[in-house]
């Protein structure tokens, strides 16, 4: 069903809370998995993402379907092959398209049994799960920082540990920081030098752990206090010493002030300030496409690069960008993982969002009801895969929200 996004005034004034991350959930999921005894995790996120990923941690059922969780996919793929039983893993129609070859050929050279069902490189797959000896292996680091993660969080079972060398640029460094800072509360040691991160076998601790609010998601209210009239709005329980590097990634959204306010962060509206004419978004690929689209409306002329990995996301987000700011006027040119806002004759969309089943496409395209009287977009639901609160967070602050029928297209 399509459904029509509005905002009255354009003034954004209320209190939100942030959902728990999902990234960190995943990863402390798969710790707890690994670890030989419980612990209590707090704030769990109750994503889309991090249900199917419980599910399966707490059933493992030898038929295990993830759906459109490209973590589940990585972290589980890894996971599976160290159980010792057999375990066929698939997901959606499209995450069967996700490349998954690298993780599976650096799994393969630990000594993993597995064997592909379709199409060699993609899910599913038939995991033979085995103790596995580790040892020292190269990987591509410029296609997905989940393979990597996937194989860190594993290492410490391994029988001779793991020594990983990161070849090619590092795609999403900070999420693979974000891996072993939480291996290391769980009482890991590591080390990373130069482009070698060496982990050496020995057993996860329990400890209890809060998960922290999803600083990912603070990249929409940015994007919505920049494309708004006026805005006084406050975040709750956001932590400012987070792990997450998309903290430091939402001080991109230069025309936004950030003032801490008890446990959480108050924001609100600076007088423009000209973003910078060239974005890198390499370390912070999952604010791309709120602030691509942000600075389409306040700049007519902006450069983003580090963006290789947004074609193999939930969706082909650079394609899906191109056709969907098509719609308002946006012209955009896509070199070699970069993107340039070539021109920006914004105007009234007269045409239906998509969304690509991307949550994050259906999130940074909303705001856009703060710029023109009215959007309309397909598949809302999508956004429950990381922010299942959206819409009734958007609601909180005046944004009007109803399904098209026949009598109010």
């Amino acid at each position: 069903m399509n459904y029509r996004i509005s905002h009255l005034d354009g003034i954004i004034d209320g209190t939100i809370t942030i959902p728990a991350s999902k990234s960190i959930s995943n990863r402390v999921l798969i710790i707890r998995a690994l670890c030989k005894q419980e612990f209590r995790i707090k704030n769990l996120s109750e994503s889309n993402d991090t249900k199917v990923l419980n599910y399966a941690l707490s059933n493992y059922p030898e038929k295990i379907n993830i759906n459109d969780s490209g973590t589940s996919m990585r972290f589980l793929t890894a996971l599976l092959s160290i159980k010792e039983t057999q375990y066929n893993i698939t997901g959606s129609e499209y995450m069967q398209k996700r490349p998954i070859g690298i993780l599976v050929d650096s799994l393969r050279k630990l000594g993993a049994e597995i064997q592909y069902l379709k199409k060699t490189g993609f899910p599913p797959l038939e995991i033979h799960g085995k103790s596995l000896m580790g040892g020292e292996i190269d990987i591509d680091a410029k296609i997905s920082s989940q393979f990597i993660s996937s194989l860190l969080l594993i290492a410490p079972t391994l029988r001779k540990g793991l020594v990983l060398n990161l070849k090619n640029r590092i795609v999403s460094k900070p999420y693979i920081n974000m891996t072993l800072k939480l291996m290391s509360y769980f009482g890991i040691l590591y080390s990373w030098s130069d482009n070698t991160i060496t982990i050496p076998p020995q057993k996860y601790i329990a400890k209890d752990i809060t998960i922290e609010q999803d600083w990912s998601a603070v990249s929409f209210w940015c994007e919505i206090a920049t494309l708004s009239k006026e805005t006084n709005l406050k975040l709750r329980n956001l932590n400012f010493e987070s792990i997450q590097g998309d903290r430091k990634g939402v001080n991109l959204f230069r025309d936004i002030n950030f003032k801490k306010y008890h446990s959480g962060m108050q924001i609100k509206k600076n007088k423009h300030i000209e973003f910078k004419k060239i974005i890198n978004c390499v370390e912070v690929p999952d604010l791309a496409i709120p602030l691509i689209i942000t600075l389409s409306i306040t700049q007519n002329k902006s450069r983003f690069n580090g963006l290789e990995t947004l074609a193999i996301k939930e969706s082909n987000r650079i394609k899906a960008l191109k056709i969907e700011m098509l719609k308002y006027g946006t012209f955009l040119d896509e070199k070699q993982g970069e993107i340039s806002i070539q021109s920006s004759d914004v105007r009234v969309p007269k045409q239906i969002f998509n969304t690509y089943n991307d949550h994050r496409i259906a999130m940074s395209i909303a705001p856009l009801a703060l710029v023109f009287p009215v959007v309309i977009i397909n598949n809302i639901d999508v956004v429950k895969k990381s922010y299942p609160n959206f819409w009734s967070d958007l609601k909180k602050v005046g944004f009007k929200i109803s399904p098209v029928t026949d009598l109010n297209i």
